[in-house]
Protein backbone atom coordinates (compact mmCIF):
# COMPACT_ATOMS: atom_id res chain seq x y z
CA UNK A 1 0.00 0.00 0.00
CA UNK A 2 1.42 3.35 -0.99
CA UNK A 3 1.10 6.62 0.80
CA UNK A 4 -1.39 7.81 -1.81
CA UNK A 5 -3.66 4.78 -1.27
CA UNK A 6 -3.71 5.30 2.48
CA UNK A 7 -4.60 8.99 2.01
CA UNK A 8 -7.45 8.06 -0.31
CA UNK A 9 -8.89 5.66 2.26
CA UNK A 10 -8.72 8.05 5.17
CA UNK A 11 -12.47 8.60 5.01
CA UNK A 12 -13.10 5.01 6.09
CA UNK A 13 -14.63 3.86 2.82
CA UNK A 14 -12.87 1.05 1.05
CA UNK A 15 -13.14 0.46 -2.69
CA UNK A 16 -14.80 -2.88 -2.08
CA UNK A 17 -17.86 -1.47 -0.32
CA UNK A 18 -18.92 0.58 -3.34
CA UNK A 19 -19.14 3.91 -1.53
CA UNK A 20 -18.41 6.91 -3.70
CA UNK A 21 -18.27 10.54 -2.69
CA UNK A 22 -20.98 11.37 -5.21
CA UNK A 23 -23.47 8.89 -3.72
CA UNK A 24 -26.43 10.42 -2.02
CA UNK A 25 -30.10 11.17 -2.20
CA UNK A 26 -31.18 12.68 -5.46
CA UNK A 27 -33.71 15.51 -5.43
CA UNK A 28 -34.87 14.59 -8.94
CA UNK A 29 -37.64 12.37 -7.63
CA UNK A 30 -36.73 9.19 -9.46
CA UNK A 31 -35.68 10.66 -12.80
CA UNK A 32 -32.10 9.61 -12.03
CA UNK A 33 -33.15 5.98 -12.57
CA UNK A 34 -33.55 6.85 -16.23
CA UNK A 35 -30.18 8.53 -16.67
CA UNK A 36 -28.13 6.28 -14.35
CA UNK A 37 -25.19 8.52 -13.64
CA UNK A 38 -25.18 10.54 -16.84
CA UNK A 39 -24.50 14.24 -16.79
CA UNK A 40 -27.06 16.75 -17.98
CA UNK A 41 -25.44 17.20 -21.38
CA UNK A 42 -25.43 13.42 -21.95
CA UNK A 43 -29.15 13.24 -21.21
CA UNK A 44 -29.82 16.18 -23.50
CA UNK A 45 -27.82 14.46 -26.26
CA UNK A 46 -29.81 11.27 -25.69
CA UNK A 47 -33.06 13.21 -26.03
CA UNK A 48 -31.86 14.79 -29.28
CA UNK A 49 -30.84 11.41 -30.68
CA UNK A 50 -34.26 10.02 -29.81
CA UNK A 51 -35.91 12.97 -31.56
CA UNK A 52 -33.96 12.21 -34.74
CA UNK A 53 -34.77 8.50 -34.51
CA UNK A 54 -38.40 9.37 -33.81
CA UNK A 55 -38.53 11.52 -36.93
CA UNK A 56 -37.24 8.72 -39.13
CA UNK A 57 -39.56 6.17 -37.54
CA UNK A 58 -42.57 8.51 -37.89
CA UNK A 59 -41.74 9.19 -41.55
CA UNK A 60 -41.57 5.51 -42.42
CA UNK A 61 -44.70 4.82 -40.36
CA UNK A 62 -46.60 7.34 -42.49
CA UNK A 63 -45.23 5.70 -45.64
CA UNK A 64 -46.33 2.28 -44.40
CA UNK A 65 -49.77 3.67 -43.58
CA UNK A 66 -50.18 5.23 -47.03
CA UNK A 67 -49.00 2.01 -48.68
CA UNK A 68 -51.33 -0.23 -46.66
CA UNK A 69 -54.30 2.09 -47.13
CA UNK A 70 -53.58 2.42 -50.85
CA UNK A 71 -53.46 -1.33 -51.28
CA UNK A 72 -56.72 -1.77 -49.38
CA UNK A 73 -58.50 0.96 -51.38
CA UNK A 74 -57.40 -0.53 -54.71
CA UNK A 75 -58.73 -3.93 -53.70
CA UNK A 76 -55.33 -5.62 -53.24
CA UNK A 77 -55.00 -5.97 -49.45
CA UNK A 78 -51.64 -7.33 -48.37
CA UNK A 79 -50.87 -9.06 -45.09
CA UNK A 80 -47.22 -8.09 -45.51
CA UNK A 81 -48.05 -4.36 -45.82
CA UNK A 82 -50.31 -4.62 -42.77
CA UNK A 83 -47.62 -6.36 -40.71
CA UNK A 84 -45.05 -3.72 -41.69
CA UNK A 85 -47.52 -1.04 -40.60
CA UNK A 86 -48.09 -2.75 -37.25
CA UNK A 87 -44.34 -3.11 -36.68
CA UNK A 88 -43.78 0.56 -37.52
CA UNK A 89 -46.58 1.61 -35.16
CA UNK A 90 -45.00 -0.43 -32.36
CA UNK A 91 -41.60 1.12 -33.09
CA UNK A 92 -43.18 4.60 -33.04
CA UNK A 93 -44.87 3.91 -29.71
CA UNK A 94 -41.66 2.56 -28.17
CA UNK A 95 -39.60 5.50 -29.45
CA UNK A 96 -42.13 8.01 -28.13
CA UNK A 97 -42.27 6.40 -24.70
CA UNK A 98 -38.47 6.33 -24.44
CA UNK A 99 -38.23 9.95 -25.59
CA UNK A 100 -40.85 11.02 -23.06
CA UNK A 101 -38.95 9.30 -20.22
CA UNK A 102 -35.66 10.96 -21.20
CA UNK A 103 -37.42 14.31 -21.66
CA UNK A 104 -38.69 14.11 -18.08
CA UNK A 105 -35.14 13.46 -16.90
CA UNK A 106 -33.87 16.49 -18.82
CA UNK A 107 -36.56 18.71 -17.31
CA UNK A 108 -35.96 17.36 -13.81
CA UNK A 109 -32.29 18.06 -13.73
Amino acid sequence: MTRRDSADRSDGASPSDGARPSDGASPSGGADRVVRGRSGSDVLAARQRLEVIGGFVAFFTVLALVNAAGLIVTGRPSIFASLVLVLMLVASWFTFRTWRRVDRAVRAG
